[in-house]
């Protein structure tokens, strides 16, 4: 995960986005906490994209716009 976030973090800052991430032993949660106040959580964490269960020559295998998805919710909280 630390190349592709590097990589993430390289294109961001083409963009003067400032990315920063951490790692937790004890926490399973993933979100995002915006420096404008904001926290940003998915119900289903990053799995939230159906599965292609191998069956990768069909429509939404590398376009993500196209993939099925499970159901899920995000949570918004302004701190």
């Amino acid at each position: 995960m630390e190349k592709y976030f590097l990589q993430l973090k390289d294109s961001l800052n083409a963009k003067d986005i400032e990315f920063e991430w951490s790692y937790s032993d004890k926490l399973h949660d993933r979100f995002i906490i915006a420096d404008n106040g904001w926290t940003i959580q998915m119900g289903r964490e990053l799995h939230y994209f159906q599965s292609l269960e191998g069956e990768y020559f069909q429509i939404g295998a590398n376009d993500m716009d196209l993939r099925p998805c499970l159901l899920t919710s995000f949570d918004f909280y302004r701190s």
